[in-house]
C-alpha cells in the first residue's frame, strides 16, 4: 500500500458528533483527508508529519463553516471591496472552511452596495452566501 505524506495536525478534536481529546486531522493539500481519534489513523497517513512549531495544545475544528460573520483582520462585509477582501482571506487563512457575509442593518442603498460586492464574492466561491441582519427593514430597530 502506498502511502501519503499528507500534513498531520494533532490536538483536541471537535466534531459534529463528539469532543476527542486525542483527535487527529490530516490534510491532503487544501483537502481535510482524515479527522477522528489519532489511535484510529488510516494505514495511509501514518506517515504524515505536523508542520514546522506545530503543538497539540490547540482545539482543531475541521470543515468550520461561519454562517454569522461581519470581518477579520480589520476587514469587514459592506460596499467596500477591499475590505471585504481582508476578512475573506484572513477567515480562509485561519481555516475557516465555509462563510456567510454578514451585514448589518443599514439603509437600503448600503445593503445593496454591500450585497453586491458580496455577490461577486460569492460568484468567485469565497464566500458561501450573505447573511442579513435585521431587522434591516426599520430604521428605528436595526441591528442584531
Amino acid at each position: 500500500m502506498r502511502t501519503n505524506a499528507g500534513v498531520l495536525l494533532t490536538g483536541r478534536l471537535v466534531t459534529p458528533l463528539a469532543i476527542i481529546n486525542a483527535g487527529a486531522v490530516v490534510l491532503d493539500g487544501d483537502r481535510i483527508a482524515f479527522a477522528g481519534k489519532a489511535s484510529e489513523l488510516p494505514q495511509q497517513w501514518r506517515d504524515a508529519q505536523p508542520p514546522a512549531g506545530w503543538t497539540e495544545q490547540l482545539t482543531l475544528l475541521p470543515g468550520l463553516v461561519d454562517v454569522h460573520c461581519h470581518g477579520g483582520a480589520g476587514g469587514e462585509f459592506g460596499p467596500d471591496v477591499a475590505s471585504a477582501r481582508v476578512a475573506v482571506d484572513y477567515h480562509h487563512r485561519s481555516g475557516t472552511t465555509s462563510l456567510l457575509g454578514s451585514l448589518a442593518s443599514n439603509t437600503r442603498d448600503a445593503l445593496i452596495d454591500g450585497v453586491s460586492t458580496c455577490a461577486a464574492l460569492v460568484a468567485r466561491g469565497e464566500l458561501a452566501g450573505i447573511h442579513l441582519e435585521g431587522p434591516f427593514l426599520s430604521m428605528e430597530r436595526r441591528g442584531a
